[in-house]
């Protein structure tokens, strides 16, 4: 499915009401492919945004505890602002996404969001990723209690 809203220099008479149409046609799909994939667990999720002029990096985290229909509805319309942020600015953004499944390894993943989509990176893409110092480029070492996972493809046609 791809979805083209243009409005121009005109704003939606709704803003918020396009937002959550794009959250319903677009990213509740993802969001809900995403807990497909890391199941009933719980997880924890970092959203990066950089490139700015001002150098500096914007990122925010939340453990995530449950699936409830709140909880994807503002997944939906969080991811998707990013996507149109970083598309629309010409800003760098990922997702990291840790599953967290007690008595068993940590599994993370990385999506770059590209030309307002999710596009998700390979296992080894993700642990050099993970295992990069963000401020100096030099390496870290893998967490023990983590593998890291090729993300799936959450959305397959761009917005």
């Amino acid at each position: 499915m791809t979805v083209n809203h243009t409005f121009g220099n005109a704003l939606p008479a709704d803003p918020a009401g396009y937002l959550r149409i794009l959250a319903d046609e677009v990213w509740l799909p993802a969001v809900n492919a995403l807990f497909d994939l890391i199941g009933p667990n719980t997880f924890h999720v970092v959203v990066a945004i950089s490139g700015f002029e001002n150098g500096e990096l914007s990122a925010t985290a939340a453990d995530v505890p449950g699936h409830s229909e709140y909880l994807r509805w503002f997944l939906a319309e969080w991811l998707g602002g990013v996507a149109r942020l970083a598309r629309d600015e010409g800003l760098d953004a990922a997702v990291a996404l840790r599953a967290l499944e007690p008595g068993k390894p940590d599994r993370v993943y990385i999506w770059r969001f590209l030309d307002g989509r999710m596009v998700p990176l390979g296992a080894e893409e993700t642990r050099l990723a993970y295992c990069t110092d963000t401020e100096t480029g030099g390496p870290v070492p893998p967490e023990p209690d983590a593998e890291y996972c090729a993300g799936a493809e959450l959305m397959p046609d761009a917005v």
